[in-house]
């Protein structure tokens, strides 16, 4: 199955060394021998285990390049390290859709963030998730400061010049009540 998701055939695996086959990348970067997850457990008799937030590509002789989570452990025998187990899945999937995630949440904070009215999200808790910036200057508040916030501490309502208690912003009112119907 390895030799499978890097695009070759047993062939080209068995019997060859993995450093003549496969270049490990990490954030874009083509690692050395000595810093690849296999030499390190080797180093190190230590496993080691990267999730997909570590960026880790495969790139192997077939052209065929491959984010990947991984897993190295040591093969002890003696109280020495003679192999090394590596584990890897193809992570493309997962990379592909945090990544049309990330699109999605930038492009919704850029239209938040340009709407000219104040805008303040609630969840069903009554925490705030989130303020736009015309909020923030209304409300005289950071965004930091007011998510996570219980609304009724940051937003103030007013009567005339007394601001209303919590209490009697939810109260059951009969005329709010009629204009919700």
């Amino acid at each position: 199955v390895a030799a499978q998701i890097l695009g070759l055939t047993l062939e080209q695996v068995i019997g060859h060394d993995a450093r003549e086959i496969i270049q490990v990348y990490k954030n874009g970067r083509q690692l050395l021998p000595e810093e690849r997850p296999v030499a390190k457990t080797i180093a190190t008799n230590l496993p080691i285990i990267a999730g997909i937030d570590e960026q880790y590509e495969l790139h192997s002789i077939s052209d065929k390049i491959v984010p990947v989570s991984l897993t190295t452990t040591p093969l002890v025998t003696k109280g020495q390290t003679i192999g090394v187990v590596v584990t890897f899945r193809d992570t493309t999937r997962e990379t592909q859709l945090e990544n049309e995630l990330r699109t999605a949440r930038d492009r919704a904070q850029a239209i938040i963030s340009s709407v000219g009215d104040g805008l303040v999200v609630i969840d069903n808790q009554f925490h705030i998730s989130l303020i736009n910036p015309a909020a923030e200057k209304l409300l005289d508040v950071g965004s930091v400061e007011a998510i996570g916030q219980d609304w009724s501490k940051i937003v103030k309502i007013f009567a005339g010049d007394r601001e209303l208690s919590y209490e009697e912003r939810t109260a059951d009112d009969p005329e709010r009540q009629r204009l919700a119907k």
